[in-house]
């Protein structure tokens, strides 16, 4: 497993949330995938040399780093992009859109500009305003 499929249980995650599914439970079960996830990286860098193992490492780091991230602003991001869409079933995919950009970027996010949830949260301004621009 890679990358993507933690961004996947953190989505099936904040979808868990929003279908009824206790935060508990839906936090716990995309937890489980994380952690498969993960044994599946060290697993498949243990075949490799050291230097896949210490890209595998700084993977798992980030990962983790990103997966407190989502877990501590996922309401707040939501709520803000609901707030500006008016539109609780836009906001849903606006949100995942933004946490997915925010994953695929995350690498690009530098501390000298502002906090990681500065940055989160004008990932989801800009896709909740392309997605105003479309309507």
């Amino acid at each position: 497993m890679k990358g993507y499929q933690l961004l996947i249980a953190l989505v099936f995650c904040a979808v868990a949330g929003l279908i009824g599914q206790t935060g508990r439970d839906a936090y716990r079960q995309a937890y489980d995938v994380w952690q498969q996830a993960q044994a599946n990286l060290e697993r498949d860098a243990g075949t490799g040399g050291s230097a896949q193992v210490a890209q595998a490492d700084r993977s798992a780091a980030a990962a983790e780093s990103f997966e407190a991230l989502y877990c501590r602003t996922f309401p707040r991001v939501y709520g803000y992009v609901a707030s500006l869409l008016r539109d609780r079933g836009a906001a849903e995919d606006v949100t995942a859109q933004a946490f997915e950009r925010a994953y695929r970027k995350r690498n690009s996010f530098r501390s000298k500009r502002g906090s990681r949830e500065a940055w989160l949260f004008g990932i989801a301004r800009n896709a909740a305003l392309d997605e105003l621009r479309k309507r």
